[in-house]
């Protein structure tokens, strides 16, 4: 008789443990057959290139087989940037496309500034001082005129300005050099990555970018090496709407020059 309740037992315990490993096994099924929507790469995508819609697809994954941050929809993914080469059938992540933000917008472009220059335009930092820079009033998306301020050259010795002040030798002259360009950004990346961090704001700066065209940046690359550089703000909507992406049709205008005390 105990033998037969022994071989019951154990019986019971087979079927028991049968049961479970059967349960679980259909669970994992159950999971692991999940499908998602997870929207991939129709053709190779070039970092930094645009993202179209004809550039992508989606397709149906198990769920256990989708990245972290995947996406569904394809809306969610046009108009933004490839962060890096994405390969054909590569599932597009949130890690691997930046979306531009509205220009002055929250989390601007993650620090992407060359999102916000179009063909032809160039970023080109300059340093300044609290006096160079019109007292720190000027902020981003202002337009500024630069000027050059520089010892006079030898053959501007004994010529006079437009105030009628013959130059001497100890002399400093002022050029204005550029007119109505755009400030992009004020201070640096990290002196903008610590005040979000601390949620303070950006009151004194030692640089601007500035948004320049290419004939712009020769010229103004070329002065910061001949003396010190000044802005001056410009009326807020005055140059509302001009662009920089190619150089003037037309002569520039006459330098305009005063003289100062050294």
């Amino acid at each position: 008789m105990k033998k037969v309740y022994l071989i019951a037992t154990v019986i019971a315990l087979i079927t028991g443990l049968a049961t479970f490993f059967i349960f679980r096994s259909v669970s994992g099924k159950k999971t692991t057959d999940e499908m998602a929507d997870v929207v991939v790469a129709a053709e190779e995508i070039k970092e930094n290139t645009p993202i179209t819609a004809d550039m992508l697809e989606v397709v149906k994954k198990p769920l256990a087989e989708a990245k972290p941050g995947f996406l569904s929809r394809i809306e969610d993914v046009e108009g933004s940037y490839a962060m890096y080469t994405i390969p054909k059938g590569e599932q597009v992540v949130r890690a691997s496309i930046l979306k531009p933000s509205p220009i002055g917008g929250p989390d601007q472009n993650k620090g992407k500034l060359s999102l916000e220059l179009s063909p032809g335009e160039y970023a080109l930092s300059v340093p300044v001082t609290l006096i160079d820079a019109v007292s720190y009033y000027p902020r981003e998306y202002d337009y500024v005129d630069v000027y050059l301020v520089e010892k006079v050259h030898p053959n501007d010795i004994g010529q006079t300005d437009v105030n009628g002040s013959v130059y001497e030798a100890d002399d400093m002259k002022t050029s204005l050099l550029l007119e109505g360009v755009r400030i992009l950004r004020v201070s640096n990346y990290q002196q903008e990555d610590l005040s979000a961090a601390n949620g303070t704001k950006i009151t004194s700066y030692t640089e601007v970018t500035l948004r320049l065209n290419k004939e712009q940046v020769l010229k103004l690359a070329s002065a910061m090496n001949q003396g010190t550089i000044k802005l001056a703000l410009t009326a807020f909507g005055e140059n509302e709407g001009e662009t920089t992406t190619a150089p003037p049709t037309t002569a520039p205008p006459a330098t305009e020059e005063t003289s100062e005390a050294a």
